[in-house]
């Protein structure tokens, strides 16, 4: 039973990660015009908002499979 909680948990990360990006990719056609004090407006904030989402996705899909893998590679031996 506690095995098949983590391969839930690593299941979870890759889809997370994978929404991560999904997230970060969508995010590119707003143009919502915001207030200029507000950090949203500024011209550096879209793209660090889209690599730190891709960056993260990233390293939940990896960490995840890798996970995975381990765990399947334990269970066969």
């Amino acid at each position: 039973m506690f095995k098949r909680k983590l391969i839930a948990v690593e299941l979870l990360m890759v889809i997370a990660g994978a929404w991560a990006i999904v997230v970060a990719i969508l995010r590119q056609g707003n143009n919502i015009q915001y207030l200029p004090n507000d950090l949203r407006s500024q011209p550096w904030f879209e793209p660090m908002m889209t690599t730190t989402l891709v960056v993260i996705g990233l390293f939940l899909m990896g960490f995840g499979a890798i996970r995975m893998l381990r765990a399947r590679r334990h269970r066969n031996h």
